[in-house]
């Protein structure tokens, strides 16, 4: 099974981290409060960069894009695929795409 990493375990983000752990796929989680994923079978990694180290997938569902720039290391995700699902404009998600797209990174906005 393919390694995923999950950025932000808000209520998506969590639901998102159960399917992939319960689907068989190994789970690495950051999340900026520590402790939310305390009943999760995953990988809790210290930062988001470690987080991102440790898949070839990375699954961000954060608040807004402000914060997907905050806590995205280009890095960390060049050569890899990001899929973000997080709520914004056209504008952002073009913007991030092209952001991503500089950094050789693969990219998917939902």
């Amino acid at each position: 099974m393919i390694p995923v990493t999950v950025l932000g375990l808000g209520p998506m983000g969590r639901a998102l981290a159960a399917a992939f752990a319960a689907a068989g796929h190994p789970t690495t989680v950051w999340n900026r409060t520590p402790g939310k994923a305390y009943d999760l079978d995953v990988t809790v990694a210290e930062t988001a960069a470690g987080a991102i180290a440790a898949s070839p997938l990375t699954v961000v569902s954060v608040l807004d894009y402000r914060a997907v720039r905050s806590v995205l290391d280009a890095g960390a995700l060049k050569g890899r695929t990001l899929v973000n699902l997080t709520g914004g404009s056209p504008p952002q998600a073009r913007e991030t795409a092209a952001w991503a797209a500089a950094h050789g990174i693969g990219y998917l906005d939902g």
